[in-house]
Parts: C-alpha cells; sequence; structure tokens
C-alpha cells in the first residue's frame, strides 16, 4: 500500500533518480490506477495514461469480454 509515510521516506531515491525506486513507485500507482478503475473512472484514466502512454485503464481484454457478453456496445 502505497502511504504519505513511504514516499517521504524515499523522497531522496526519488531525487537522486534510483531507477528502483521510480520503478516501484510507477507500479504501485498503475495497479492502484487499475484498481480504482470502477470506482473513480475520469481521475484513474487521466493519471493512467500520464504514467504509462497507454489509450486507457481498462484492458483490451476486458473490454472485448464485455462487449461479447452484451454488456457494452461500443469500442473503449
Amino acid at each position: 500500500m502505497l502511504t504519505n509515510w513511504y514516499v517521504r521516506r524515499s523522497r531522496d531515491r526519488f531525487w537522486v533518480g534510483e531507477q528502483a525506486a521510480i520503478d516501484t513507485l510507477h507500479t504501485v500507482l498503475v495497479v492502484l490506477c487499475r484498481t480504482l478503475a470502477p470506482l473513480l473512472p475520469l481521475l484513474t484514466e487521466q493519471v493512467y495514461r500520464a504514467l504509462t502512454g497507454e489509450r486507457s485503464v481498462r484492458s483490451e481484454e476486458h473490454t472485448s469480454e464485455l462487449q461479447s457478453r452484451g454488456l457494452i456496445s461500443y469500442a473503449v
């Protein structure tokens, strides 16, 4: 879980540019966006796009599954 304590404790590692610390923070933020996407779609979409450069936080597999079940009728 990402906490204020972790970010404060690791701040020096981020400023120095330690790749392991940056990769860990990036992974945590991406997973957090995927987890919160159903609850906060607009916010998580914006953060996810900024982090990854990918089109959407919603995976293509998930979208095609919803389309095949008839739950959505448009491409995301």
